[in-house]
């Protein structure tokens, strides 16, 4: 059996963090709203709220070629073998991503315990019964995944990854790709353009002789007035 991880491997980003960067976008309280559901019902909570709450286009998401074209040509030279997506991602994003590709037997992502790690290794194992598999992925979260497989598939490795991962496996294949800028993503997705446009309404107050803070309030109310409508949410005046 092959097995998939998604993020920095089958997707280019991290999901958790574009669906709270996307999720940021929307919303300009999202990081205390975040804390929050973390504090109260940990990783595995904050997880499926984001995956409600983001609303990222499935279709959209930067998916690796490169590991695309090695599942196809693992299906095609071992049609009898399942290839499983397997992540610490939320159950139904990995599901949508599974029923957007159709290149997956099964799929298993985040629900009740965080799927990372030695909690990731036993569900192999359970779906396998104990026997041989490969496995695709990046970090050094799989290198308890890759000690036990029969096959590794690293997906852009340090030198420090490729390091750890030959002292433990000695049956390793690279799959290497153009990486994408983390950081010119977060800044498309948050639209800085737009809150810089949002800003524009703070200079007027500045340069009059009026004290700032007896302005506040409406500055306030107009800087979140010009943000949402932007984002085409229509206000409604309260009689």
């Amino acid at each position: 059996m092959l097995f998939v991880d998604l993020d920095k491997t089958l997707i280019k980003s991290d999901f958790l963090l574009e669906s709270f960067v996307r999720y940021f976008s929307q919303n300009i309280f999202a990081p205390i709203l975040c804390l929050g559901v973390l504090m109260t019902k940990g990783k595995v909570g904050l997880k499926k709220f984001l995956s409600n709450k983001s609303h990222i286009s499935i279709e959209n998401l930067p998916y690796n070629q490169q590991v695309l074209d090695a599942i196809y040509q693992w299906k095609e030279n071992y049609p009898e073998e399942k290839v499983i997506l397997i992540s610490a991602t939320h159950q139904d994003v990995i599901e949508r991503i599974a029923y957007h590709l159709k290149c997956f037997d099964g799929w298993y992502g985040t629900d009740n315990e965080n799927l990372k790690s030695e909690i990731k290794l036993k569900k192999i194992k359970d779906l396998t019964g104990g026997g041989s598999f490969t496995y695709i992925g990046d970090s050094f979260a799989d290198l308890v995944i890759w000690e036990n497989a029969k096959k590794c598939y690293l997906v852009n490795p340090t030198k420090n990854l490729l390091k750890a991962v030959t002292k433990i496996n000695d049956s390793i294949e690279i799959i290497a790709s153009k990486k994408s800028n983390l950081f010119l993503e977060i800044i498309k997705t948050i639209r800085v353009h737009q809150w810089v446009k949002n800003l524009l309404i703070f200079i007027p107050a500045i340069l009059s002789l009026k004290p700032f803070f007896d302005l506040l309030g409406d500055l306030v109310s107009g800087f979140l007035k010009h943000y949402l409508k932007s984002r085409g949410v229509k206000l409604t005046r309260i009689q």
